[in-house]
């Protein structure tokens, strides 16, 4: 799987609509540190927004995602 650039995650998270952690995202995402993560969906990808870190996972993927800093960018 190709990775994302910087302005390939930003015109995918623009595409999707996001919503409140649930109880079994907590379960799903526990490493989250933020008190309030958003989780969406968009074609084959799960977008996490947890404070200033971004994680991005592909349907296919098998390692977690790729995690996106926002204050590096």
């Amino acid at each position: 799987m190709t990775q994302l650039n910087a302005t390939e995650l930003f015109a995918l998270i623009a595409k999707t609509e996001f919503k409140a952690f649930s109880a079994h995202d907590w379960d799903a995402f526990s490493g989250c540190e933020s008190e309030a993560p958003f989780i969406g969906y968009n074609g084959d990808f799960t977008i996490v927004l947890d404070g200033e870190t971004v994680n991005v996972i592909h349907a296919e993927d098998e390692f977690g995602g790729q995690l996106f800093s926002l204050n590096e960018m």
